[in-house]
């Protein structure tokens, strides 16, 4: 078990080498204290100057149902279906 003040994380402790996740346990005053800490997208943190979330790219995230739309289908190409081999080199050294 590792405890880990919010107004302190450490990324190396929170996902060790890397790897998201790791099972944790979040208190309701610490959901509180990072929206104070970092703020939303919508308004700007209190306890750091100047810092504000980056707006998140997407907002439908149903993916599949976009990507089977007939605007994206139109849009693409038909798959190629013939599949071209290579052709094997034989080696003239070997070959006498």
């Amino acid at each position: 078990i590792t405890l880990l003040n919010v107004s302190k994380l450490n990324l190396l402790r929170l996902a060790l080498g890397g790897h998201v996740g790791r099972f944790c346990i979040w208190t309701e005053s610490s959901f509180r204290k990072l929206d104070d800490l970092y703020g939303t997208w919508r308004k700007s943190a209190k306890l750091k100057a100047d810092y504000n979330l980056p707006m998140h790219k997407m907002t439908n995230t149903d993916l599949t149902r976009i990507l089977k739309s007939q605007e994206i289908q139109r849009a693409l190409r038909a798959p190629n279906k013939k599949v071209k081999r290579r052709e094997l080199k034989k080696n003239p050294l070997k070959n006498l």
